[in-house]
This record gives C-alpha cells, sequence and structure tokens, in this order.
C-alpha cells in the first residue's frame, strides 16, 4: 500500500489514470475475460515472449498488456512498433491493477504485483543458463510459477525456495523463443535480401557477449577488420545490453563506422539474435552467452573466444562449460583467422572436426531443452492451465 501512496503523492494525477484501469478491469471480470502483463525493461526481452503473446492474442477470451519501464521511452517507442497502443502500459501502473497473470522474463524490482492482489508471477527465463541466476534466488523465488527451459533449471528452483513454505509450481516447458527456427525459410529470405547476403559469399555471424572477458572487450574491433579482409559477408550483432552497460565505449558508434568502411560488414541493431541464425554458415561467439547453444540447432560451425577467466568468475557454469566443449574454440586472433581461412578452403581436418561438432551439437541441445519446436505449444497450454480457460479434453 505504501507504494501505491507514493505513487499518488509523487503524481497526483496518476488516480485518474488508476481509476480507469480499474474500471476497464472490472468490466473486464464481469465479461469473464482473463488479464495478462508481460513485464519488461529492455527491447530484447520482447522477442522472448512473443511466440506466446502471438498466440494469447488469438484467444477472445483474453486481454494482452506489455508492461514497459516508465523512464525508458526508447523501449515505449520499440513496443509502439510491434503492438498495439492499447496494449501498452507504464509500470507505474501495473503493479496496482489485478491482472490474473503476470509474466516477465528477467529479474524485476519494484514493479513486481502488490502482495495483497491474487495476481500469479510467472518466470519465463532468458537464456539457456543458470549461472547467474543463484546470486539473485531472493528475488526469483518470489514467483508462484516457474517455466524452466530444461533440466538445468529443476536444482536452481529447488535451492532458491529451500527456506520457503510455499514451494512454486514448475512447468518443463523449453524455449519458445526458439521455435521459429524450425519454420524460418520466408522470413530468412527476406532478411537475406535486406542484409545484402545473396552474393554467393559465406556469412559470418560474430555475436560477442557483454561481459568484461568477451573478446570484443580484448580484441576490439581489430577482430573485425581482420575478417573483413576475407571474402565473405559479416553479420555483426553484439548482445544488446552492452551499449547500456558500456555506453562510454560508443560501440555502437564504431560498428557503424566499420559498416561504412568495408562493404561486407553490416552491423545489425534490431535486438533479436535469433533471426540471424539460418542466415549464417558459422558464428563466432563468447564464452558466458547462450548464443552457442541455441545457434547448435542449425548444426552450423560454432567457433567461441574461450576465456578460463570468466569460468573462474562464476560457479554453476557446466551449461557454458558444455558450450565450449562443443565448440570449435580459439584464444587469439591468429587463431580465429587460420580457422575461417581453413574454412573457406575446406580443409579435411577441420571438416572432421565440423562433423564430430554436429554430433556433440545434438547432444547439447538434447541435455538442456525441453520440447524443442514444441516449447510455444507447452507454454500456451501451461498459461491457460493457470487462467482456468483450459477444456475438460485439454487438461
Amino acid at each position: 500500500m505504501s507504494r501505491l501512496l507514493s505513487l499518488i503523492f509523487k503524481k497526483p494525477f496518476s488516480i485518474f489514470k488508476l481509476v480507469y484501469y480499474y474500471w476497464l478491469f472490472l468490466y473486464y471480470a464481469i465479461t469473464n475475460k482473463k488479464t495478462v502483463v508481460y513485464n519488461l525493461h529492455h527491447d530484447y526481452f520482447f522477442d522472448i515472449f512473443y511466440p506466446i503473446g502471438k498466440e494469447l492474442e488469438k484467444d477472445k477470451r483474453i486481454k494482452l498488456y506489455y508492461s514497459y519501464r516508465y523512464q525508458n521511452h526508447k523501449l515505449k517507442q520499440y513496443l509502439l512498433k510491434k503492438c498495439a497502443p492499447k496494449q501498452i502500459i507504464s509500470n507505474l501502473y501495473s503493479p496496482f491493477i489485478p491482472f490474473n497473470l503476470f509474466i516477465c522474463a528477467e529479474i524485476t524490482g519494484p514493479d513486481f504485483p502488490l502482495k495483497n492482489m491474487k495476481t500469479k508471477a510467472i518466470e519465463i527465463y532468458h537464456g539457456t543458463g543458470i549461472y547467474n541466476l543463484y546470486e539473485n534466488k531472493d528475488i526469483l523465488n518470489r514467483f508462484d510459477i516457474h517455466f524452466a527451459i530444461g533440466p538445468q533449471y529443476l536444482p536452481f528452483i529447488k535451492e532458491a525456495y529451500k527456506d520457503i513454505k510455499k514451494k512454486p509450481k514448475v512447468y518443463k516447458i523449453g524455449y519458445p523463443k526458439l521455435d521459429s527456427l524450425l519454420n524460418s525459410r520466408k522470413q530468412s529470405a527476406v532478411l537475406k535480401n535486406h542484409y545484402g547476403l545473396n552474393n554467393g559469399k559465406n556469412t559470418v555471424l560474430y555475436a560477442p557477449h557483454w561481459n568484461e572477458f568477451s573478446s570484443l572487450h580484448v580484441f576490439g574491433i581489430d577482430l573485425l577488420k581482420k575478417l573483413a579482409k576475407f571474402e565473405v559477408n559479416i553479420l555483426v550483432k553484439p548482445h544488446n545490453y552492452i551499449f547500456i552497460k558500456y555506453s562510454s565505449y560508443e560501440w555502437k558508434e564504431k560498428f557503424k563506422a566499420l559498416s561504412t568502411e568495408y562493404e561486407n560488414l553490416k552491423f545489425v541493431e534490431q535486438p533479436n539474435t535469433q533471426k540471424l541464425y539460418p542466415l549464417a554458415d558459422v558464428m563466432i561467439t563468447d564464452t558466458g552467452t547462450t548464443n552457442g547453444l541455441e545457434f547448435s540447432l542449425m548444426q552450423k560451425p560454432l567457433f567461441i573466444y574461450c576465456q578460463n577467466q570468466w569460468f573462474q568468475k562464476y560457479k554453476n557454469a557446466q551449461v557454458e562449460k558444455d558450450i565450449c566443449n562443443t565448440a570449435i574454440c580459439f584464444s587469439t586472433l591468429n587463431e580465429i583467422t587460420t580457422i575461417i581461412q581453413k574454412f573457406l578452403d575446406n580443409d579435411v581436418q577441420l571438416k572432421l572436426h565440423i562433423e564430430k561438432q554436429k554430433k556433440q551439437q545434438t547432444k547439447l541441445i538434447n541435455k538442456y531443452l525441453y520440447n524443442y519446436g514444441k516449447a510455444t505449444s507447452a507454454a500456451l497450454i501451461a498459461i491457460k492451465r493457470e487462467l482456468n480457460l483450459l477444456s475438460q479434453k485439454d487438461n
């Protein structure tokens, strides 16, 4: 209640907005409509929920909203391009509105629903690894329901709730964001044309992570300058958080300058890296990111900058260890340029290594992902069950 009073004290006119929403949601309740809000702080979290949201919107019994951090005007503008304005709500108001479900894919803070409301909270997660979750378990253990991406999440959830009497429901869902990779031909054709990749050349996707041990921090733009000398297309798609955490480095400006300097290099600003996987013949990425596991679904060559210091810093990183063990690793600029040259030359030994890698990629996927290709359907069933919208047959 103190949060609500604080809002009204700081922004007196907010009371009128809240009254509007309460009348609207009373109407929804009377007409047997269920309400769901997806809470996000960054644009790249939109695509994590999008496959689920797209299906939920087809159900006339459900009203879906997207809640954004009110200070983030860029995020609001991004959402306006992706969904209807009436679906967008500021997190100034969303915690005080009686939604039926609150869904989040990140470690959230003050925009969590008020405790005295009956809103169920679902955590759907935004990566295949768990190393970063244990230090935030006091936040994550407030959720009523968890959608596990793979079996690696079950020990974490058990640990997060070990001292809490009320245990959460856990659904073995998988990663809905990746389902579309099974049916991406039409979209890929459009993107290939957009990025000028229909030239018969191989395409290298460079997807560095934001962490301080990433190849981007170690090699800077020198890695890209070396890659640009090959007869290949290069797509540069860093983790979006790097532009927030390291804004003073002006990475975005550097990438744009490189795109001007090298015709074969394209800097990708759209937030969803997954859409680029089908376009790439190989991917170069870093220790600590889930890109390696996701890209393994494509059964294509995966090269990772392996950094032991990262593993010394983080515990509970078996997923990331297995990703590195699956990949062809490098630690210097000479190593990665040699690997790319061998790939272009169809080097026999490298081809044998890549064939072996494909088998390891299959094992990696089977080990860490539930319901590949069917995760969206699993999520929809779980959500509708929690909303009491499933028929006897569906149950």
